[in-house]
């Protein structure tokens, strides 16, 4: 049988997560994605996570969001059971798009997990999109102890705010490998 090539296999994955094929994982029942037969790249998936974004801004060029700015963030990630899922720290770079005119947002994240393996990831996103509760998805890669080598995405979306350094999000995750 022939190897999906990375193109297909992440077109795959994006279409399990997007498809619905969720299961609850880090604080609920675990089931894989793939089905029966697929055992070597197995994915958890893991939904209705919550995440606590702390968030330290820093304006470059004119107060207010702007081109130039910006942002360290600290993500606690809750589980339902509202015990740590896991944590992140990361950075953003607010710039405007050449394509379209528009601020986006560069965003580098590394997450630890409780099993003390790391994951790093890193995407862009149109900055409108983001504050209108759209779904925005990071790839990310294992980097240390027991994921390291894995993939998978972190799926975030606004969801409202608890004051003005404090975002507060959805967030689905999927590990695979």
């Amino acid at each position: 049988m022939r190897k999906p090539r990375p193109k297909r296999l992440a077109a795959l994955l994006s279409m399990i997560v997007i498809g619905g094929a969720t299961t609850a994982v880090l604080g609920g029942s675990a089931a894989s994605a793939f089905p029966a037969g697929h055992h070597h790249r197995r994915c958890s998936v893991t939904t209705d996570l919550t995440d606590r974004s702390q968030l330290t801004k820093h304006d470059g060029r004119e107060p207010g969001t702007s081109d130039g700015d910006s942002v360290v963030f600290h993500d606690d990630v809750y589980n339902t059971a509202g015990e740590i899922a896991f944590t992140g720290e990361g950075t953003v770079l607010v710039y405007t798009s050449p394509q379209d005119g528009q601020l986006w947002e560069w965003l580098t994240i590394t997450l630890q997990m409780p099993s003390g393996g790391t994951l790093f990831g890193h995407s862009t996103f149109a900055i409108a999109d983001a504050i209108a509760g759209n779904p925005q998805t990071i790839p990310v890669v294992g980097t240390t102890g027991d994921m390291l080598g894995k993939k998978g995405t972190m799926k975030w979306s606004l969801v409202g705010y608890d004051g003005p350094n404090l975002s507060i999000f959805d967030v689905t995750a999927t590990i695979c490998g």
